[in-house]
């Protein structure tokens, strides 16, 4: 009999604390798609309120189960959070940072590889730490493959096609092309004007080609 009531006893207090820890769960989840909501509508927050959403993010707690209505504002705030990251006053820090965002991008990839927007954001999270020539090609293709014509990802692509090494440039020469005729031939104002603006020598070089290409072969009029 005593045993029966200590069995009880042992499982509504783990009942308990389980609920307890459901709880501050719930808690955390909440307070962290706020954030991500006001970045995303461009609202005013505070560092110390990323701040503590990032943590729990990249913390043990954080149970997001593949769902993409938590992992989109999650790396909204995880971005954000970098972008604070100093690589002059604090290097490490900044190592870090981008390290445990990497390692976030690639949990998300696992989850939702069919969302190109992340593959864009982990090249441009993994070439600042060093550029890989081969692995940005692949993962660049697959990003261009999911969102060919979407304005935000052209847009990105375009600022890292202007700005990678003339190596990794010829490396990825057919999605860099691809890219630029897609912006020539469909791309409105903005997206020309950004692609014409503070390019490298070597972008430089690949769009005046491409405008000779599509001009050659533009039927008479």
């Amino acid at each position: 009999m005593v045993l029966a009531r200590l069995a009880s006893l042992l499982l509504f207090g783990a009942l308990g604390a389980y609920a307890v820890l459901l709880a501050a769960q719930d808690r955390n989840e909440s307070y962290m798609l706020s954030v991500g909501k006001r970045l995303d509508l461009e609202q005013s927050v505070t560092i110390e309120q990323v701040g503590a959403a990032a943590r729990y993010i990249m913390s043990p707690a954080f149970e997001h189960s593949c769902r993409s209505d938590i992992l989109r504002p999650a790396l909204t705030i995880v971005l954000y959070d970098l972008g604070r990251a100093n690589r002059v006053s604090d290097y490490d820090g900044w190592v870090k940072a981008n390290m445990a965002t990497l390692a976030y991008l690639n949990s998300m990839i696992r989850c939702l590889p069919a969302d190109g927007n992340v593959w864009l954001r982990d090249v441009l999270v993994s070439r600042a730490i060093a550029e890989n020539p081969q692995s940005l090609h692949d993962k660049m293709a697959v990003s261009r493959a999911l969102m060919p014509y979407e304005g935000p990802q052209l847009f990105a692509r375009l600022f890292l096609w202007k700005r990678i090494s003339p190596l990794a440039l010829a490396t990825s020469e057919d999605l860099a092309r691809a890219d630029i005729s897609t912006v020539l031939l469909h791309g409105g104002d903005k997206l020309n004007a950004a692609m014409r603006d503070r390019k490298s020598p070597a972008f430089e070089t690949l769009l005046t080609s491409e405008i000779k290409r599509i001009k050659t072969s533009a039927p008479p009029s």
